[in-house]
């Protein structure tokens, strides 16, 4: 009986061996690729490989192509992305964070998943050429919560840097209209839509300004930095980037990127 189960002990020792020997360890997957598929609007001139994208009415968009890859992609850039309007080119995509602000993507990330981005064009020609064209141009602005949380208004600065004779008004400007609230933390926390009609023929430069809640011709100690409308491209909103509150001199950043009425 000792010899028989000093043989049982010894099978599994065996087995055991045998495992080692011959079957490899699998290791876990680190870093998996993750499919990732974005909207990209085109806007209004803009092209893809040069054709237009498809309306997708579920969405109420406009001229999108779906772009789907892995984490870490590139987006599509300057190469295949181009616009049908002489001297613009295209700069960077442009999506809108859980708070509604405007933020450049680059490449697919997680958190961009079955997000909307819009395409950002610079236009390279020249503005400015101090003589009216007879048309204008709706320019909208958005502003944030500090900047409007005692109620204040938008005005608007404009001016000619090759003509310092031409201006809309004197400093701080005139004030725009106000198109919409949109409320973020609670009702009466949140950033305003404000628009004004411009002429693009006789101005350079553009400066956003904060204004007293019941005098648009009031400066409020806050105001945008010197901005070239030549930087706006085909785009017809500026955007405040800087969270915190910022006063006086140089002023506060921002972006341009497209308001489509939503």
């Amino acid at each position: 009986m000792k010899k028989s189960l000093l043989l049982l002990a010894l099978i599994p020792l065996v087995s055991l061996s045998l495992v080692d020997k011959n079957m490899p360890i699998v290791e876990s997957v680190v870093n998996a690729s993750e499919t990732i598929s974005v909207n990209l609007v085109l806007t209004k001139n803009g092209l893809y490989n040069g054709k237009q994208g498809q309306n997708n009415d579920e969405l109420f968009l406009e001229n999108v192509i779906t772009f789907t890859g892995e984490v870490g992609d590139a987006l599509p850039d300057e190469s295949v992305v181009t616009s049908t309007v002489n001297d613009v080119v295209f700069t960077n995509w442009i999506y809108y964070d859980g708070n509604g602000k405007p933020e450049v993507a680059d490449t697919l990330t997680a958190d961009l998943n079955n997000q909307i981005l819009y395409a950002f064009f610079d236009y390279e020609g020249e503005y400015g050429g101090g003589s009216s064209t007879g048309e204008t141009t709706t320019i909208y602005f958005q502003d944030a919560s500090w900047w409007n949380k005692y109620a204040s208004q938008t005005s608007i600065y404009l001016w000619n840097a090759n003509n310092t004779d031409v201006i809309n008004a004197a400093f701080p400007g005139q004030g725009m209209t106000h198109v919409k609230f949109v409320p973020t933390e609670s009702e009466s926390v949140g950033y305003n839509y404000w628009s004004f009609e411009v002429d693009l023929g006789l101005y350079t430069h553009v400066i956003f300004t904060r204004t007293d809640t019941n005098d648009a011709t009031s400066y409020a100690d806050a105001k945008t930095i010197d901005i070239e409308l030549s930087s706006r491209g085909t785009n017809n909103m500026y955007s405040i980037v800087d969270s915190q509150e910022l006063f006086g001199d140089p002023g506060v950043s921002g972006i341009w990127t497209t308001y489509t009425g939503e």
